[in-house]
């Protein structure tokens, strides 16, 4: 009895300590990675199959006790601090394993402040953004929170990573329906501005953000731009009545936002006071049977104005098609279903066609598809497989783009693909992400490997490409760009098979110091 007794009373810790994996235990210092001295008051959590979460004392000292066996990540919180986490780190710990070796890096928050006024000293409603000044690289997670936007006093406070920044302020939607004016007097815009007060970062005054630290107020005094005018018709727009009025609905798109107009009851539209910028427009009725779209027109920015612009709305259309894939006598969907999707270059607000399948005969139908510019995606593609052309109505192919921007009208479709894709490999000198590239805005080919690991690319198809390599998960559009230029370029032909060892920059590799 006094034996079935005991047994009650340690089953619960007997039980506890078998779930918990044997007396597995991590524990560690969290610290200030500026000073290197021990901080309290740091949430560590660690995560996997389950999350365990600790507090480091006065003297840094955190520890988890009988947890289980596996793989984790380490998360770290402390008001005014962050963690940069090191992309795919993980604690690996076997049954009764102990380590206490686990240190974890607090990073002082840096804090940039200031206000931005218009021409006239008036507070300006903007949103303001830190870019780093290369080689200094936060963490992407950082660069995301590193904006803010001004208040109704012009005031900004941006919290984020110490080091080198450009601070630019771009204001919100401006321009509308164009107005008589009779006064003579013109509309003032506003572009991008980078602190002090100029059009471009190259000549913009670089802050120094110090962590712990908050930085003196800097003044960000807003250029004025010339303002554009887009004008034109929207043919297409079916009869009025009582309940829906003859008009189309306008999208204004840049790579930032979208705005919204309706067009005049004859489909005649102006929109003035817009800021110089890289325009797309399209019109679109939503509220008929049928959606109605027009093709995109792009208004490039160094355009004064642009008159005369014929927005044509018609019904999403069928595009048939075949897909062969070289060396199967082209029969392209017996050994496995493949789908056939028209993905639009310039993105539209409007729900897309949904992909094709393909039959065993290798046809497939996408439904609707309106006027635009497209690339072709088949998915799954073979191993190492690329979409050698695409061919519309018998013309010339060329690569997976097609151009149905002057109609799609039952166009017919061939899509060859090729097996025999090119390949880039190697190895890294320290943990990266890996960017092949053929333009600054293409983000296809990305993947990461840890140090001495290898990254690999297949499929490709020919081309130049350009291999970029930093530490930063994720890259803002504009880092990129800068980038792309400075990184050596690899001429890829169909079958290749190129190694090409890449070595980080010491100052790119996470955790070096600026």
């Amino acid at each position: 009895m006094k034996s079935f007794a005991l047994f009650v009373i340690l089953c619960p810790y007997l039980c506890a300590q078998v779930a918990g994996g044997n007396g597995t235990e991590i524990s560690g210092t969290a610290i200030d990675v500026l000073t290197r001295q021990p901080l309290g008051s740091v949430h560590v959590t660690i995560y996997g199959a389950e999350s365990y979460g600790a507090l480091s004392g006065r003297d840094g000292h955190f520890s988890f006790v009988g947890i289980r066996p596996g793989k984790y990540g380490v998360r770290a919180r402390r008001n005014g601090f962050f963690r940069v986490e090191k992309p795919r780190a993980q604690v690996v710990l076997s049954a009764g394993e102990r380590k206490s070796d686990l240190t974890v890096e607090m990073t002082p928050e840096a804090v940039i402040t200031g206000r931005v006024v218009d021409d006239y000293g008036d507070p300006a409603r903007v949103s303001v953004r830190a870019v780093p000044v290369p080689p200094n690289d936060p963490d992407q997670f950082i660069l995301q929170n590193m904006h803010s936007l001004a208040d109704e006093r012009g005031q900004f406070r941006i919290v984020g990573a110490p080091g080198k920044f450009y601070v630019t302020a771009t204001p919100f939607v401006q321009g509308g329906p164009r107005e008589i004016r009779t006064d003579g007097s013109e509309t003032t815009v506003y572009g991008q501005t980078w602190y002090p007060a100029s059009d471009s970062k190259e000549r913009s005054v670089a802050v120094n953000a110090v962590g712990g630290r908050t930085t003196p107020n800097i003044e960000i005094r807003m250029v004025g731009k010339r303002s554009v005018t887009i004008s034109g018709v929207v043919s297409g727009i079916p009869e009025a009545t009582s309940d829906k009025p003859a008009r189309a609905e306008l999208v204004l798109s840049t790579k930032c936002y979208n705005q919204f107009f309706n067009t005049e009851a004859d489909g005649r539209f102006s929109l003035s006071g817009l800021v110089p910028d890289q325009y797309t427009l399209t019109a679109r009725i939503l509220t008929t049977t049928t959606p109605l779209f027009s093709q995109a027109v792009e208004v490039p920015p160094e355009t004064a104005n642009v008159d005369g612009i014929n927005l044509r709305l018609v019904a999403g259309e069928e595009v048939s098609g075949t897909l062969e894939i070289e060396g199967t006598g082209g029969n392209a969907g017996v050994d496995e279903k493949r789908s056939v999707k028209l993905e639009p270059l310039v993105p539209r607000n409007f729900v897309a066609g949904k992909g094709g399948e393909v039959d065993g005969e290798g046809a497939f139908h996408i439904a609707p598809v309106y006027p635009g510019t497209f690339r072709v995606g088949v998915t799954p593609l073979p191993e190492n497989a690329y979409i050698k052309w695409a061919q519309v109505n018998s013309g010339t192919g060329a690569g997976d783009v097609i151009d149905l921007s002057r109609g799609v009208a039952g166009s017919k479709l061939k899509i060859i693909i090729s097996r025999n894709g090119g390949q880039i490999e190697g190895t890294l000198s320290a943990g990266a992400t890996v960017i092949l590239a053929e333009s600054p805005d293409d983000s296809r080919h990305v993947t990461y490997a840890a140090a001495d690991k290898q990254y690999r690319f297949t499929g490709l198809h020919p081309g130049k490409y350009r291999l970029i390599a930093t530490a930063t998960q994720g890259l803002q559009p504009d880092r990129l760009e800068g980038m792309f230029g400075d990184a050596p370029e690899i001429e890829v032909h169909e079958g290749d098979r190129i190694t090409r060892d890449v070595k980080i920059p010491a100052q790119e590799k996470p955790g070096a110091t600026q």
